[in-house]
C-alpha cells in the first residue's frame, strides 16, 4: 500500500502531509522526521527515530509482528495496524485517536525513553565495574 494512497484517504486538511522517501539521504530523512508532529510509517527505523524524539507514530505492520512487537514494547500497541486488515475506517479512527492523545503519547514516549536511557547507563556502569574487577583480578591490584 503506497504512501500517496494512504494520504489521499485523509480529510482535505491533511492532504498537505509530506511523504518522506526513506531511501534518500539518512541525514535529510532524520531532519524531515524531526520536524513532524507524528508519523504514519511502514518501516521500523522511522518509528524508532520518532520514539527517540518523543513523538508518536502510527505503524502499518506489513510483517505481522515486527511493528506490533516494537509498539507493544513501548506501550503503544494500539497504534499498529496490520496491512492485511487495513481499511479506511480503521485507519481514520487510529489516526484520529493518535491526534487526540498526541500530547499524552509524547509524554509517555519520553518517560519510556528516559527509562531506557537510565537502564542503558546502569548496564554500562555495571559492565565497566565488572571489567575493572576482572582486570584487577587478572593483573593484580596495581592498576
Amino acid at each position: 500500500m503506497g504512501a500517496r494512497y494512504l494520504r489521499d484517504l485523509l480529510p482535505v486538511k491533511y492532504q498537505h502531509a509530506p511523504i518522506v522517501d526513506f531511501h534518500a539521504d539518512p541525514m535529510r530523512v532524520a531532519s524531515l522526521i524531526a520536524r513532524l508532529d507524528y508519523l504514519v510509517c511502514e518501516r521500523m527505523h522511522p518509528a524508532i527515530l520518532m520514539w527517540t524524539l518523543g513523538k508518536p507514530c502510527l505503524m502499518i505492520d506489513y510483517q505481522y509482528s515486527k511493528a506490533a512487537d516494537f509498539l507493544a514494547g513501548i506501550g503503544m500497541s494500539e497504534f499498529c495496524l496490520r496491512s492485511d486488515q487495513l481499511n479506511v475506517d480503521g485507519y481514520m479512527a487510529r489516526l484520529a485517536r493518535l491526534e487526540s492523545v498526541r500530547q499524552k503519547v509524547v509524554r509517555e514516549a519520553r518517560v519510556t525513553f528516559s527509562r531506557q536511557q537510565s537502564l542503558q547507563r546502569s548496564l554500562a556502569m555495571k559492565a565497566i565495574v565488572e571489567a575493572v574487577a576482572y582486570e584487577r583480578a587478572a593483573y593484580g591490584k596495581s592498576m
